[in-house]
């Protein structure tokens, strides 16, 4: 009886997939990557990116099922993080999470941003209220990753080698990384030729979104005169997509997206005009 009370207690918490705010076309998407590794190629600093991955997991939780989201961050955060889903999400509980931390401290691309803790937040809801929901840091580790240490690429090849432990184990396998990382093809600019993610991983094993964003500005790193400056920057408004939509590959270069091939990706996701998500702290310098 009481297992059953608790079990209406959980439910009655858990959103339904209306409430997820899924744009249109979102709501196939898991079924589509059919246990894949969804790899959510962003571009660093937006709200945009972080919010959509929020809506997909909102909609596994809605529906009941497992989901494990891997973020770009070092697997040396693994323990902050698992202290932060089990904690209140106080004040206290965020300086926990960040003082001392190398990535909130001290990564400026994008990626330590309000937006993201925002994420991070989302499954500390979800998992309180009953949901079945895991945080994973995939990144490089020198300690845990040093057999990679002199193979090529070694970041793509630590988060592929992490985030393919998962397969098999939840119904949603939801990999937040930059776009490049979600590629299924090499980057290639020039002589400079990057393996990734996904060009790495065997074809079957994933199912790769580019977020696209067109206007507006998002936070990111530039180098000029020999130096490395973050902080907002603008998003080229070059074309008219209209509404927020999950296009094909063919579907997004026909209406004139710039910069991506058709077999870099699964499918183009157009989030619209990006809103700038600055870093949760504060440089120290």
């Amino acid at each position: 009886m009481l297992a059953t009370m608790i079990a209406m207690l959980v439910a009655l918490q858990e959103p339904s997939v209306a409430e997820c705010g899924l744009i249109s076309g979102a709501d196939t998407l898991l079924d589509e990557a059919d246990g894949r590794l969804v790899l959510l190629g962003e571009h660093h600093g937006t709200q945009q990116a972080p919010a959509f991955t929020a809506s997909l997991i909102c909609q596994g939780v809605a529906r009941g099922e497992h989901t494990i989201l891997g973020l770009e961050m070092s697997a040396t955060e693994q323990d902050r993080l698992e202290a932060y889903l089990l904690s209140d999400g106080s004040e206290a509980a965020i300086a926990s999470l960040t003082a001392g931390s190398w990535f909130w401290e001290n990564s400026r691309d994008g990626r330590s941003s309000i937006a993201m803790l925002s994420l991070i937040d989302a499954v500390r809801r979800h998992r309180a209220a009953g949901a079945s929901i895991d945080l994973v840091a995939i990144d490089f580790d020198p300690v845990a990753d040093a057999d990679l240490d002199d193979t090529p690429h070694i970041r793509d090849q630590a988060m592929l080698r992490r985030a393919r432990r998962f397969i098999g184990d939840a119904d949603n396998i939801l990999i937040l990384v930059g776009n490049v990382h979600a590629r299924r093809t090499p980057f290639v600019y020039g002589d400079l030729h990057l393996e990734t993610i996904g060009s790495l991983a065997n074809p079957d094993e994933v199912y790769s979104l580019r977020l696209g964003v067109l206007g507006g500005e998002a936070w990111s790193c530039r180098r000029a005169d020999g130096a490395t400056e973050c902080g907002p920057h603008a998003s080229p408004a070059y074309v008219d997509l209209d509404e927020h939509r999950v296009m094909s590959m063919d579907e997004a270069i026909e209406a004139g997206v710039l910069g991506i091939e058709a077999d870099a990706y699964h499918r183009y996701v157009f989030l619209g005009e990006s809103d700038v998500s600055r870093p949760l702290l504060a440089p120290t310098d």
